[in-house]
């Protein structure tokens, strides 16, 4: 595969690439990062090729010989009204040149996020997104761009990823993370809703699943598939795991769960159905597994 990756700066891109980069080198493949102006002087990384935004053309991948593109870059926000604007925009312009240069695959990392509140477990054969927030309106509003578009794409509907990655990050939806990091610190995490029910996918575990779709033939290939963990876990849960998990190296985490005005319980599991009888794809990493990765990770730095 010729590949343009966009997103390779970001958490879930950089895991990626890392994993791409190994072929990239022994030239069993090749792989191009899209970066913005500002960013190309900046890339830090000599071997790999760089595109700008600014010189994305049909012309420009047809001369590179691009033949896959797999599109991570997206506004996370959803507020910044103006940022996700611009996502769409690279997105419609993403698409424009891939269809005028003749690319074979288009893989969109998508979201969960694009099923709203409906029942779950969600599958992509019966239940029909309904986003609820801006970002999962900018999702599924990409999503229905590469429906309209001539090239063959898959929209790659993610879990909530969470794990090692070389660039790293503690955000507020991210559970597992944002408790690892009171524990280290050795805070009290208060925690409103212990039923609170989670999919968490190992960015591992996605990073596999986005290059088995890039890599399929195409014969078959739905149009959306649901990469997450096949089942749920509690909040609860998950912060008795990190106190199991880091208790041993020194660092228990003390929490306590707020019992007054708990809000109802969502749950957000997805049918992974499709991706095993489509890809042949499961995920192999267990979320205990996970957070000793992270551990392990946080470790490595704090020497």
């Amino acid at each position: 595969m010729n590949i343009l990756l966009t997103g390779a700066s970001g958490y879930f891109g950089s895991a990626l690439l890392a994993e791409l980069l190994p072929a990239h080198r022994a030239n069993l493949h090749r792989v191009t990062v899209l970066v913005r102006g500002d960013q190309a002087a900046q890339s830090g990384r000599s071997d790999v090729p760089t595109l700008r935004e600014m010189d994305l053309h049909a012309s420009t991948l047809r001369s590179r010989g691009i033949d896959t593109v797999i599109h991570l870059a997206a506004a996370r926000s959803s507020t910044d009204i103006p940022a996700q604007n611009r996502s769409l925009e690279l997105s419609r312009r993403l698409l424009e040149a891939s269809a005028g240069a003749d690319v074979r695959r288009l893989v969109l990392a998508s979201s969960h996020a694009v099923y709203g509140t409906q029942p779950t477990p969600w599958d992509e054969d019966v239940t029909v997104p309904a986003p609820v927030t801006l970002y999962g309106l900018a999702k599924r509003a990409t999503e229905l761009m590469l429906d309209a578009s001539p090239v063959s794409t898959v929209s790659a509907r993610l879990a909530k990823l969470v794990g090692p990655s070389p660039r790293f990050r503690v955000q507020p939806s991210e559970l597992p993370h944002v408790l690892l990091s009171y524990a280290l610190k050795g805070k009290l995490v208060v925690m409103r809703n212990p039923k609170q029910r989670f999919d968490f996918l190992d960015v591992r575990d996605a990073v596999q699943g986005v290059i088995a779709i890039a890599n399929h033939s195409g014969e078959g290939l739905p149009g959306a598939i649901n990469l997450g963990s096949g089942g749920v876990v509690m909040s609860a849960e998950v912060a008795a795991m990190v106190d199991d998990v880091f208790r041993p190296m020194g660092f228990p985490l003390r929490y306590q769960f707020e019992t007054e005005s708990t809000p109802a319980p969502r749950d957000f599991g997805m049918s992974i159905k499709l991706a095993h009888r489509c890809l042949g794809w499961s995920p192999e990493i267990a979320l205990r597994m996970t957070l000793e990765g992270i551990a392990g990770q946080w470790a490595i730095r704090a020497l």
